[in-house]
Protein backbone atom coordinates (compact mmCIF):
# COMPACT_ATOMS: atom_id res chain seq x y z
CA UNK A 1 0.00 0.00 0.00
CA UNK A 2 2.45 2.58 0.91
CA UNK A 3 4.42 1.36 -2.45
CA UNK A 4 1.78 1.90 -4.02
CA UNK A 5 1.29 5.68 -2.45
CA UNK A 6 5.33 6.47 -3.55
CA UNK A 7 4.24 5.17 -6.71
CA UNK A 8 1.29 8.01 -7.72
CA UNK A 9 2.98 10.88 -5.76
CA UNK A 10 6.35 10.03 -8.54
CA UNK A 11 3.91 10.18 -11.26
CA UNK A 12 2.30 14.04 -9.95
CA UNK A 13 5.24 15.20 -9.80
CA UNK A 14 6.71 14.10 -12.80
CA UNK A 15 3.30 15.28 -14.50
CA UNK A 16 3.80 18.79 -12.69
CA UNK A 17 7.63 18.78 -14.39
CA UNK A 18 6.28 17.76 -17.71
CA UNK A 19 3.55 20.79 -17.46
CA UNK A 20 6.21 23.07 -16.47
CA UNK A 21 8.64 21.99 -19.00
CA UNK A 22 5.80 22.85 -21.65
CA UNK A 23 4.58 26.06 -20.13
CA UNK A 24 8.40 27.76 -20.29
CA UNK A 25 8.68 26.48 -23.72
CA UNK A 26 5.37 28.36 -24.98
CA UNK A 27 7.12 31.88 -24.76
CA UNK A 28 9.18 33.79 -27.38
CA UNK A 29 12.57 33.74 -26.81
CA UNK A 30 12.86 37.74 -26.55
CA UNK A 31 11.18 37.08 -23.00
CA UNK A 32 14.31 35.59 -21.46
CA UNK A 33 16.08 38.03 -18.50
CA UNK A 34 19.11 37.51 -20.71
CA UNK A 35 17.80 38.89 -23.85
CA UNK A 36 15.56 42.01 -21.86
CA UNK A 37 17.36 45.25 -22.78
CA UNK A 38 16.85 48.91 -20.95
CA UNK A 39 16.14 51.52 -23.63
CA UNK A 40 17.75 54.37 -23.95
CA UNK A 41 15.77 57.50 -24.00
CA UNK A 42 17.69 60.36 -26.92
CA UNK A 43 16.13 64.02 -25.97
CA UNK A 44 15.06 65.33 -29.53
CA UNK A 45 15.68 69.01 -29.55
CA UNK A 46 13.62 70.53 -32.48
CA UNK A 47 15.48 72.91 -34.80
CA UNK A 48 14.32 76.11 -35.13
CA UNK A 49 13.82 77.18 -38.45
CA UNK A 50 13.87 80.97 -39.00
CA UNK A 51 10.71 82.67 -40.98
CA UNK A 52 11.60 85.65 -42.83
CA UNK A 53 9.44 88.57 -42.75
CA UNK A 54 8.82 91.14 -45.75
CA UNK A 55 10.12 94.59 -44.72
CA UNK A 56 7.44 96.99 -44.51
CA UNK A 57 8.87 99.99 -45.94
CA UNK A 58 6.85 102.86 -44.91
CA UNK A 59 4.56 104.23 -47.37
CA UNK A 60 5.12 108.13 -48.44
CA UNK A 61 1.81 109.76 -49.01
CA UNK A 62 1.08 110.95 -52.69
CA UNK A 63 1.64 114.67 -54.17
CA UNK A 64 4.82 117.15 -52.72
CA UNK A 65 7.21 116.92 -49.69
CA UNK A 66 4.94 118.67 -47.52
CA UNK A 67 1.51 116.42 -47.78
CA UNK A 68 -0.81 116.35 -45.76
CA UNK A 69 -1.33 119.62 -45.05
CA UNK A 70 -4.65 119.67 -45.96
CA UNK A 71 -6.10 121.09 -42.77
CA UNK A 72 -4.83 123.79 -40.26
CA UNK A 73 -3.82 120.57 -37.94
CA UNK A 74 -1.60 119.78 -40.65
CA UNK A 75 0.13 122.94 -41.14
CA UNK A 76 3.67 122.83 -41.08
CA UNK A 77 5.38 125.66 -38.89
CA UNK A 78 7.61 127.74 -41.29
CA UNK A 79 10.41 129.72 -40.05
CA UNK A 80 10.53 132.85 -42.23
CA UNK A 81 11.51 133.83 -45.43
CA UNK A 82 10.52 130.58 -46.36
CA UNK A 83 9.77 128.99 -50.19
CA UNK A 84 8.67 125.76 -50.52
CA UNK A 85 7.63 123.87 -53.85
CA UNK A 86 4.00 122.02 -54.00
CA UNK A 87 2.08 120.66 -56.36
CA UNK A 88 -1.93 119.94 -56.76
CA UNK A 89 -2.05 116.27 -57.12
CA UNK A 90 -5.43 115.23 -56.86
CA UNK A 91 -9.05 116.74 -57.48
CA UNK A 92 -10.02 119.62 -54.27
CA UNK A 93 -6.42 119.27 -52.86
CA UNK A 94 -5.24 122.40 -51.16
CA UNK A 95 -2.35 123.62 -49.01
CA UNK A 96 -2.19 124.86 -45.52
CA UNK A 97 0.87 126.84 -44.72
CA UNK A 98 1.40 128.15 -40.86
CA UNK A 99 4.01 131.02 -39.26
CA UNK A 100 4.11 133.03 -36.55
CA UNK A 101 3.74 136.97 -36.92
CA UNK A 102 4.12 139.61 -34.69
CA UNK A 103 1.83 142.69 -34.09
CA UNK A 104 2.37 145.75 -36.39
CA UNK A 105 4.64 143.96 -38.86
CA UNK A 106 4.06 142.97 -42.12
CA UNK A 107 3.63 140.24 -44.46
CA UNK A 108 3.78 138.94 -47.54
CA UNK A 109 2.89 135.55 -49.26
CA UNK A 110 2.63 134.54 -52.81
CA UNK A 111 2.52 132.27 -55.72
CA UNK A 112 4.69 131.57 -59.08
CA UNK A 113 6.33 129.21 -61.32
CA UNK A 114 2.88 128.35 -62.12
CA UNK A 115 2.61 124.76 -63.81
CA UNK A 116 0.17 124.90 -67.48
CA UNK A 117 -3.33 125.04 -66.01
CA UNK A 118 -2.61 125.46 -62.39
CA UNK A 119 -5.04 128.81 -61.51
CA UNK A 120 -3.64 130.04 -57.87
CA UNK A 121 -6.07 131.43 -55.06
CA UNK A 122 -4.00 132.55 -51.74
CA UNK A 123 -6.52 133.44 -48.79
CA UNK A 124 -5.50 134.15 -45.50
CA UNK A 125 -8.12 132.00 -43.32
CA UNK A 126 -8.36 134.40 -40.22
CA UNK A 127 -9.05 137.60 -41.43
CA UNK A 128 -9.38 139.25 -38.46
CA UNK A 129 -5.23 138.41 -37.32
CA UNK A 130 -4.72 141.45 -39.65
CA UNK A 131 -5.53 145.28 -39.16
CA UNK A 132 -5.48 145.55 -42.81
CA UNK A 133 -4.83 143.35 -45.94
CA UNK A 134 -4.24 143.58 -49.08
CA UNK A 135 -6.69 142.98 -51.18
CA UNK A 136 -9.05 144.56 -49.02
CA UNK A 137 -10.71 140.77 -47.75
CA UNK A 138 -7.24 138.85 -47.54
CA UNK A 139 -7.98 136.67 -50.64
CA UNK A 140 -5.49 136.92 -54.10
CA UNK A 141 -6.72 135.51 -57.22
CA UNK A 142 -4.59 136.54 -60.34
CA UNK A 143 -2.12 139.18 -59.65
CA UNK A 144 -2.47 140.75 -62.95
CA UNK A 145 -3.96 140.12 -66.38
CA UNK A 146 -2.92 137.04 -68.05
CA UNK A 147 -0.78 136.16 -64.62
CA UNK A 148 -2.60 133.59 -62.89
CA UNK A 149 -0.42 133.46 -59.84
CA UNK A 150 -1.48 135.27 -56.08
CA UNK A 151 -0.50 137.31 -53.69
CA UNK A 152 -1.65 138.97 -50.44
CA UNK A 153 -0.17 141.40 -48.18
CA UNK A 154 -1.19 142.30 -44.28
CA UNK A 155 -0.26 143.85 -41.35
CA UNK A 156 -0.56 141.38 -38.15
CA UNK A 157 -3.14 142.88 -35.68
CA UNK A 158 -1.55 140.44 -32.71
CA UNK A 159 1.18 138.54 -32.15
CA UNK A 160 -0.21 134.89 -33.03
CA UNK A 161 0.22 132.42 -35.76
CA UNK A 162 -1.15 133.15 -39.63
CA UNK A 163 -2.95 130.25 -41.25
CA UNK A 164 -2.71 131.01 -44.98
CA UNK A 165 -4.25 128.80 -47.90
CA UNK A 166 -3.47 127.63 -51.09
CA UNK A 167 -6.59 126.67 -53.57
CA UNK A 168 -6.28 125.72 -57.27
CA UNK A 169 -9.45 127.62 -59.91
CA UNK A 170 -7.40 125.03 -62.20
CA UNK A 171 -6.24 121.39 -63.32
CA UNK A 172 -4.92 118.75 -60.80
CA UNK A 173 -2.55 116.29 -60.89
CA UNK A 174 1.16 115.52 -60.29
CA UNK A 175 2.95 117.57 -62.93
CA UNK A 176 0.67 120.75 -61.71
CA UNK A 177 2.93 122.37 -59.65
CA UNK A 178 3.81 125.66 -58.01
CA UNK A 179 5.72 128.01 -56.13
CA UNK A 180 5.03 129.57 -52.57
CA UNK A 181 7.17 132.22 -50.97
CA UNK A 182 6.47 133.71 -47.76
CA UNK A 183 7.84 136.24 -45.90
CA UNK A 184 7.90 139.64 -43.89
CA UNK A 185 7.79 142.96 -45.60
CA UNK A 186 10.45 145.25 -44.31
CA UNK A 187 9.26 148.75 -42.83
CA UNK A 188 11.35 151.48 -44.68
CA UNK A 189 13.13 153.87 -42.85
CA UNK A 190 12.84 157.39 -43.75
CA UNK A 191 16.18 159.68 -44.16
CA UNK A 192 16.53 162.28 -41.99
CA UNK A 193 15.46 165.55 -42.89
CA UNK A 194 18.18 168.23 -43.26
CA UNK A 195 18.30 171.14 -41.11
CA UNK A 196 18.52 174.80 -43.92
CA UNK A 197 20.77 177.15 -42.08
CA UNK A 198 20.01 180.82 -43.56
CA UNK A 199 23.01 183.24 -43.20
CA UNK A 200 21.53 186.85 -44.44
CA UNK A 201 24.08 188.94 -45.97
CA UNK A 202 25.17 192.29 -44.90
CA UNK A 203 23.88 194.24 -46.67
CA UNK A 204 20.73 192.80 -48.92
CA UNK A 205 19.84 193.71 -52.18
CA UNK A 206 16.93 193.08 -53.83
CA UNK A 207 16.31 191.98 -57.61
CA UNK A 208 13.27 191.66 -59.11
CA UNK A 209 11.88 188.03 -59.49
CA UNK A 210 12.49 186.88 -62.64
CA UNK A 211 8.81 185.16 -63.61
CA UNK A 212 9.50 181.45 -64.11
CA UNK A 213 7.64 179.85 -67.32
CA UNK A 214 8.35 176.31 -66.37
CA UNK A 215 6.69 173.10 -64.39
CA UNK A 216 8.11 172.03 -61.48
CA UNK A 217 7.88 168.26 -62.16
CA UNK A 218 6.66 166.17 -58.88
CA UNK A 219 8.79 163.30 -59.61
CA UNK A 220 12.14 162.87 -60.12
CA UNK A 221 13.30 161.45 -63.50
CA UNK A 222 14.78 158.31 -64.21
CA UNK A 223 16.24 157.04 -60.69
CA UNK A 224 18.46 153.84 -61.56
CA UNK A 225 20.98 151.71 -59.88
CA UNK A 226 23.64 149.95 -61.43
CA UNK A 227 21.99 146.38 -60.48
CA UNK A 228 18.28 147.74 -61.89
CA UNK A 229 18.04 149.64 -64.90
CA UNK A 230 15.12 149.93 -67.33
CA UNK A 231 16.34 150.24 -70.84
CA UNK A 232 12.36 149.75 -72.62
CA UNK A 233 10.39 151.54 -72.47
CA UNK A 234 12.01 154.77 -72.51
CA UNK A 235 11.92 157.95 -69.96
CA UNK A 236 8.61 159.65 -70.84
CA UNK A 237 7.83 157.78 -73.45
CA UNK A 238 4.43 157.16 -74.52
CA UNK A 239 2.86 153.70 -74.22
CA UNK A 240 -0.36 151.84 -75.27
CA UNK A 241 -1.89 148.43 -75.28
CA UNK A 242 0.74 145.41 -74.00
CA UNK A 243 3.86 146.76 -73.03
CA UNK A 244 7.08 144.94 -72.71
CA UNK A 245 9.58 145.79 -70.09
CA UNK A 246 13.00 144.91 -70.82
CA UNK A 247 15.77 145.85 -68.64
CA UNK A 248 18.36 144.21 -66.00
CA UNK A 249 17.53 143.00 -62.41
CA UNK A 250 20.89 141.67 -61.17
CA UNK A 251 22.84 141.02 -58.02
CA UNK A 252 24.94 138.23 -56.49
CA UNK A 253 23.14 134.77 -56.56
CA UNK A 254 23.79 134.51 -52.74
CA UNK A 255 21.99 137.71 -52.33
CA UNK A 256 19.38 137.62 -54.81
CA UNK A 257 15.66 136.76 -53.63
CA UNK A 258 13.40 137.98 -56.13
CA UNK A 259 12.61 141.29 -58.36
CA UNK A 260 9.31 142.78 -59.18
CA UNK A 261 7.71 145.25 -61.61
CA UNK A 262 5.31 147.91 -60.46
CA UNK A 263 3.28 150.83 -61.52
CA UNK A 264 1.37 153.93 -60.11
CA UNK A 265 -0.35 156.93 -61.33
CA UNK A 266 0.75 159.86 -61.12
CA UNK A 267 -1.82 160.98 -57.95
CA UNK A 268 -1.75 157.68 -56.36
CA UNK A 269 0.56 156.41 -53.67
CA UNK A 270 -0.30 152.81 -53.86
CA UNK A 271 1.88 151.09 -55.97
CA UNK A 272 0.30 147.95 -58.10
CA UNK A 273 2.45 144.73 -58.95
CA UNK A 274 2.75 143.78 -62.83
CA UNK A 275 5.01 140.91 -62.59
CA UNK A 276 7.37 139.13 -60.01
CA UNK A 277 10.17 136.99 -60.74
CA UNK A 278 12.18 134.96 -58.71
CA UNK A 279 15.31 134.78 -60.99
CA UNK A 280 17.75 137.14 -62.10
CA UNK A 281 17.58 138.82 -65.52
CA UNK A 282 19.81 140.53 -67.66
CA UNK A 283 19.60 142.68 -70.79
CA UNK A 284 15.87 140.91 -71.49
CA UNK A 285 12.54 140.77 -70.95
CA UNK A 286 11.00 141.49 -67.06
CA UNK A 287 7.55 141.40 -67.81
CA UNK A 288 4.81 142.56 -69.69
CA UNK A 289 2.20 145.42 -68.53
CA UNK A 290 -1.56 145.62 -70.55
CA UNK A 291 -1.82 149.10 -70.50
CA UNK A 292 -4.97 148.97 -72.15
CA UNK A 293 -6.40 147.80 -68.59
CA UNK A 294 -5.68 151.83 -67.01
CA UNK A 295 -6.85 154.54 -68.03
CA UNK A 296 -5.00 157.00 -69.56
CA UNK A 297 -2.63 159.28 -67.92
CA UNK A 298 1.08 159.62 -66.37
CA UNK A 299 2.61 156.84 -64.62
CA UNK A 300 5.31 155.41 -62.81
CA UNK A 301 7.21 152.29 -63.19
CA UNK A 302 9.04 150.98 -60.76
CA UNK A 303 12.07 147.95 -60.92
CA UNK A 304 12.55 146.72 -57.56
CA UNK A 305 15.40 143.79 -56.48
CA UNK A 306 14.57 142.61 -52.98
CA UNK A 307 17.52 140.27 -51.19
CA UNK A 308 17.22 137.45 -48.97
CA UNK A 309 16.91 139.66 -45.95
CA UNK A 310 14.34 141.47 -47.77
CA UNK A 311 15.64 144.64 -47.86
CA UNK A 312 15.81 146.66 -51.27
CA UNK A 313 18.73 149.52 -50.98
CA UNK A 314 18.38 152.92 -53.24
CA UNK A 315 20.88 150.82 -56.08
CA UNK A 316 18.08 147.64 -56.06
CA UNK A 317 15.52 150.11 -57.80
CA UNK A 318 14.94 152.01 -61.11
CA UNK A 319 11.76 154.25 -61.51
CA UNK A 320 10.58 156.10 -64.76
CA UNK A 321 7.72 158.35 -65.77
CA UNK A 322 5.90 157.18 -68.89
CA UNK A 323 2.29 158.04 -70.56
CA UNK A 324 -0.49 156.09 -71.21
CA UNK A 325 -2.34 156.70 -74.28
CA UNK A 326 -4.94 154.09 -75.58
CA UNK A 327 -6.97 155.34 -78.45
Amino acid sequence: MEKRSLVAALVLILAFICALALALSSFPPSISTQSIQTPTLTQVVPTATQTLLPTISPTRPPGDDYEPDDTPEQARLLNLPATQEHSFHRSGDIDIIKFLIKKGHSYKVSTDNLAWAVDTIVRLMEPTIASSCDPSNCISDDIASGNKASEISFQAATDTFALVAIENKGQYGSDKTYRIVVGEIPTPTSPPTPTLAFTPASTPTFSPRPTSTSTPTPYPTAQCGPNANITSPRERQTLDGDVQIEGTADISPEKFWYYKLEYKSMPDERWKLIAQTFERRRYSVLGTWGTGLVPNGGYLLRLRIVDITGNYPPEYECIIQVTVKNP
